[in-house]
């Protein structure tokens, strides 16, 4: 216990401070201190008699007014113990669980002591081997930085990505969205927006309330949108194929706002499940393969018209490790431009494959005729991946079909300027 000097005087810079202004505040922390002094504890009855000045009738179970301003002390203190009284060698504390003040010692910071002791070239010899130390580490980061950037790096002469990255066109980017419409509940009285995997398109909708009819009233369109869990990991990936080219180069846009003068200005690369193709049906209705979305399946066409081969996944939900088939598909746009399909029924369906057509070793795998016969390499190509995982995660890819593109078919496909218009509708494959 220190002696009472040492303790009026601890109390009256803590008084002084902007903390303990309030009179009630200085009244009750004299009175904890000078029973501190005299080795009493007091309790809370009599703080309220001596401090408060309540009557006989005190009743703690009904009123808090010690335990309260014990409380508000408290925190009082260790906010001025971390401000005016910061360098304060002793500090007087109030434990919980009692009142009865406490003067504890802190320890002293021996660490700038012995910093004194420490002569200063040797200082200044560990600031020098600090600072090599650092510029090592920069040069080995900014080195492990260029090999990974040379293992993702894309040439513009690969066979895949060549028509983008030498073609005179901006590139346009197409993130598949899903449908989403509004619903009211009256008796609620609230608004919810609604993701039916039935319905994914304005003409859906319709077609849902044309069986539906008393659902008119509840149902009204929304501009809103959702995406899938691949979209940020497939951005980043095409951005660090365009890295370096002008902004303007290489632009992003929603299937849900896409316009057929968007595709015939462009080269596109649309990413999204097939729920999503919207107006990119248009193209993927040209290849050889077709989807049906209840349940999963696959349609392997090879002379486009008959079906020669029905590939199924097991089930339709699925919330554990699981197949995807992905259809990754490029072809000429009909307008000198390029297009690329990339669409699956899970999101990592459409990462892994994306992994695979940036894997620089790929076109050599293609050119060995690992994935076909025919040991030359088309620019426009049709492939049908089936990758095993989980969310967003894949862990096994493989190439079931690969197949050179039917070129005439997309070269005499359209003439996009006067065939079509931008309000063109499509019917959504089931």
């Amino acid at each position: 216990m220190i002696d009472k000097s040492t303790a009026e005087k601890i109390l009256k810079k803590i008084l002084s401070s902007q903390h303990f202004s309030g009179e009630s505040d200085q009244k009750f922390l004299k009175y904890l201190v000078n029973a501190a002094l005299k080795d009493e504890t007091p309790k809370e009855t009599t703080i309220a008699f001596e401090v408060f000045e309540r009557g006989a009738d005190f009743n703690p179970a009904q009123d808090s007014i010690v335990r309260t301003h014990i409380y508000a002390l408290r925190k009082k203190l260790e906010t001025y113990y971390l401000s005016d009284g910061k360098d304060d060698e002793v500090r007087l504390v109030i434990p919980k669980g009692h009142y009865k003040v406490e003067f504890r010692m802190i320890a002293q910071k021996k660490i700038p002591h012995l910093l004194q002791t420490i002569p200063h070239y040797i200082l200044i010899g560990i600031s020098i081997f600090l600072l090599i130390v650092s510029i090592y580490s920069w040069r080995k980061n900014i080195s492990l930085s260029k090999r990974i950037e040379a293992l993702t790096f894309i040439e513009k002469e690969n066979p895949i990505w060549k028509h983008f990255l030498l073609s005179e066109m901006p590139t346009l980017i197409i993130i598949g969205d899903y449908y989403v419409f509004q619903q009211s509940y009256q008796k609620l009285g609230r608004e919810r927006f609604i993701r039916d995997v039935e319905i994914n398109s304005k003409e859906d909708l319709v077609k849902y309330i044309e069986v539906h009819p008393e659902e008119k009233d509840r149902i009204n369109e929304t501009n809103l949108s959702y995406l899938g869990k691949e979209v940020p990991w497939c951005l980043q990936k095409l951005f660090n194929i365009f890295k370096g080219f002008d902004k303007d180069r290489v632009k992003i846009k929603l299937a849900s706002c896409l316009l057929w003068e968007n595709i015939h200005e462009n080269n596109i690369i649309f990413i999204g499940h097939f729920k999503t193709l919207r107006i990119m049906s248009h193209f993927f209705d040209r290849l050889r393969f077709k989807y049906q979305l209840f349940p999963h399946k696959i349609y392997y066409c090879p002379n486009h018209t008959d079906t020669l081969e029905t590939i199924s996944l097991e089930s339709y939900y699925r919330h554990g490790f699981h197949s995807d088939f992905a259809v990754v598909a490029k072809f000429p746009g009909g307008n000198n431009n390029t297009i690329m399909i990339i669409t699956s029924f899970s999101s990592f369906g459409k990462i892994e494959s994306l992994k695979k057509l940036t894997d620089s070793t790929f076109p050599t795998e293609i050119l060995n005729g690992k994935y076909t016969n025919n040991k030359t390499f088309s620019p426009y190509f049709e492939i049908l991946f089936r990758v095993y995982g989980i969310e967003h995660y894949g862990y096994n890819t493989e190439i079931l079909k690969f197949n050179e593109a039917d070129t005439n078919i997309f070269n005499n496909q359209y003439n996009i300027t006067s065939d079509f218009s931008s309000d063109y509708t499509f019917q959504v494959n089931k």
